[in-house]
């Protein structure tokens, strides 16, 4: 069981705005990210498998809460879908990044592709595809954009 993949950032873009909906004035920071994903996941599938769930997250420091992880992706594949690859190009994140401190100018991150093998019968199984599919980057200032 050893899938492959990649993924390449396109574009991060931080912007401000109420984070309560219509009934909040307060301003926080969200990340958006652009990436691209080749991955192929045929090898994880066998007669027990029902689905993979798969999920890019984004985990990066900050001065309060030194390790923070937030899912900025995901994507369900049944064992009854016609192929276990996918090619996604130039694809929003499904989930912005928000902080609780709101804030992110100029922090490290790193995106992380994962999965999650749900069989019909017995126990899940985690894991990552490794080092190779990691990709670091630095959140812009506001309004700024890093095309990676």
């Amino acid at each position: 069981m050893n899938p492959t993949a990649s993924i390449k950032i396109n574009d991060i873009a931080v912007v401000k705005r109420r984070s309560g909906g219509y009934y909040s004035t307060r301003q926080n920071e969200y990340a958006n990210v652009k990436f691209d994903l080749n991955a192929d996941f045929e090898s994880l599938y066998n007669w027990n498998t029902k689905q993979i769930f798969v999920w890019i997250s984004a985990t990066y420091g900050g001065d309060r809460y030194p390790t923070n992880e937030a899912v900025i992706w995901d994507k369900i594949i049944p064992a009854a879908a016609p192929s276990k690859k996918l090619t996604l190009k130039n694809i929003k994140a499904k989930y912005n990044i928000h902080d609780i401190t709101g804030e992110y100018a100029h922090r490290n991150a790193t995106l992380k592709l994962s999965w999650n093998v749900q069989p019909h019968v017995g126990v899940l199984m985690w894991g990552g595809v490794g080092e190779s599919v990691t990709k670091s980057f630095v959140f812009p200032s506001e309004k700024a954009r890093n095309a990676v």
